[in-house]
């Protein structure tokens, strides 16, 4: 099978042409205070059509035959759904893996970055990325990576 091997550049590029879209077109989900699952889902949409040969899922919770776990709070394994992934279904193949919060508080968004932490460590994802829709003011700020601070979009 052949994949498209994405460099770090081109995924950002991907996320901030896909943000743009969501608020260009859907501001309303936005303004309305619905709930996050609705946007992730519109994001994972917008997604689905930059990615060619993967996966886009919302809240996919298997590995393989499994359901996939992580140890990322209070020191037990939890049964998890990441927001979004892109990987390949059925084979060990993971691009992307993205939590989505509005208007997050520092103890969502910690709880969030542990869960892609783990999410890299233990199921080879190359890419993680925390989103933070903030509803008042319509702008958006993402954690790449967990090496930067925020970065407006």
């Amino acid at each position: 099978m052949n994949f498209n091997n994405y460099s770090e550049k081109e995924i950002k590029e991907i996320i901030k042409e896909v943000l743009n879209e969501l608020y260009k077109k859907d501001k309303i989900l936005i303004k309305n205070e619905t709930h996050e699952i609705t946007i992730s889902h519109k994001i994972a949409c917008y997604l689905t059509n930059k990615f060619e040969n993967w996966d886009v899922d919302c809240e996919y919770n298997r590995d393989l035959e499994n359901p996939k776990e992580c140890n990322y709070k209070l020191n037990e394994n939890k049964y998890i759904r990441p927001d979004i992934i892109i990987h390949k279904r059925n084979i060990n193949k993971n691009l992307l893996v993205i939590e989505i919060k509005k208007d997050a508080n520092y103890k969502d968004k910690q709880q969030d970055i542990k869960k892609l932490k783990c999410m890299i460590k233990k199921y080879n994802y190359k890419y993680a990325l925390f989103i933070n829709i903030r509803t008042e003011t319509l702008k958006t700020s993402c954690i790449w990576n967990f090496d930067k601070e925020f970065n407006e979009f």
